[in-house]
């Protein structure tokens, strides 16, 4: 997922930056044995661990609804997340497939919205 920062908060250095404060909100809807880390900045890498494609979308949709609530609506009509995913074996059987697969969707999903946060499975 990509979490895209608003103008404002982001360049001061004594609050933490958008991406950090979405990290701490997504280890909140994940197990413990589930990875989370970065890819580029702002891109936050979310690997749950014996899942489907049905269970990663409602984590999905639970983060969306929890950004939402979370930032409020003043904030999430400047910020928001995208999602892009792809499961194994589904959509590929390599890591660098599936990590190539995910970001496709991830860059369909930032082309159809730039005002909240949206799911984009690859079928």
């Amino acid at each position: 997922m990509e979490a895209t920062p608003g103008p404002s908060r982001d360049n001061g250095n004594e609050q933490p930056s958008f991406t950090d404060r979405m990290v701490s909100l997504v280890r909140t809807q994940v197990r413990d044995t589930d990875l989370i880390g970065t890819a580029r900045e702002n891109t936050i890498t979310v690997v749950l661990l014996h899942t489907d494609r049905h269970g990663a979308a409602n984590v999905a949709n639970r983060l969306n609804s929890l950004v939402v609530s979370y930032l409020g609506p003043e904030e999430s009509s400047q910020r928001y997340l995208n999602f892009g995913m792809a499961c194994v074996p589904t959509h590929a059987t390599d890591s660098e497939s599936l990590v190539s697969v995910a970001f496709g969707m991830l860059e369909k999903s930032k082309a159809q919205t730039r005002s909240r946060a949206e799911l984009e499975v690859s079928r």
